[in-house]
C-alpha cells in the first residue's frame, strides 16, 4: 500500500506526479433513454446541468437526507452515464440503482473487469498527454472517450487529491 511512507507519497504528488491502483472502485455504467430520470432520483445534482463529457460530483442520500456515498458521475453521451462508487459502498449503489424507479427502459453494467488508474499531480497533464494527447484539451470534471492498444478508455480529468490530475478507466489485460 505504501512504498516510501505518506509523507514522501504526498509531497510527489503535490510537487511532482503520483500514480494511484484504484481498481478497487465500482465503476458502474447507466445507459438508455431512462438513464438521466432515474439517476436523478438517487444522486443529489441535478445531471442536467452535465453535458456529453463533463462530470458531475454527487452525493447519495438515505430518505433522512444523510450521506450513503459520495461519488463522481460522468455523462459520456446523452443516455450513457458512467457512476464511480467507492469499494465499500460499490455494491449498495449497485443495489440502489438497480432498485430505483424508472419510467423508461435502463441498462446498468457493473463493469468489474475494467481497472481505474489515477495519474495526479502538477506534472501529471505531461504524463498523461505522452499517451493520450486529448488530455490536454480537457478542462476540470471533464471526459473524453478514447482508446489505448485498441481497448476502449474512459479518461476523465478529475481526482480526490486536490491537485491536477487524471483517471483512466480501460480494460484489465486478461
Amino acid at each position: 500500500i505504501e512504498y516510501a511512507g505518506a509523507l514522501k507519497e504526498h509531497e510527489a504528488v503535490r510537487e511532482r506526479v503520483g500514480l494511484f491502483d484504484l481498481t478497487h472502485l465500482g465503476k458502474v455504467e447507466v445507459t438508455g433513454p431512462g438513464a438521466l430520470g432515474m439517476l436523478q432520483g438517487v444522486v443529489s445534482n441535478d445531471l442536467r446541468k452535465a453535458a456529453a463529457g463533463e462530470a458531475l460530483y454527487n452525493l447519495v442520500l438515505n430518505e433522512g437526507g444523510g450521506v450513503i456515498e459520495d461519488l463522481i458521475v460522468y455523462r459520456l453521451e446523452d443516455d450513457r452515464y458512467f457512476v464511480v462508487p467507492n469499494a465499500a459502498n460499490a455494491q449498495r449503489v449497485l443495489r440502489m440503482l438497480e432498485e430505483a424507479p424508472a419510467t423508461e427502459r435502463v441498462h446498468l453494467h457493473y463493469h468489474q473487469d475494467w481497472c481505474f488508474l489515477a495519474v495526479q499531480g502538477p506534472e501529471s497533464v505531461h504524463v498523461t498527454t505522452r499517451l493520450f494527447p486529448e488530455a490536454a484539451d480537457l478542462a476540470f470534471m471533464q471526459c473524453v472517450e478514447t482508446q489505448y492498444k485498441r481497448r476502449p478508455l474512459i479518461l476523465t480529468r478529475s481526482g480526490y487529491t486536490g491537485e491536477v490530475g487524471f483517471e483512466l478507466f480501460t480494460y484489465q489485460d486478461v
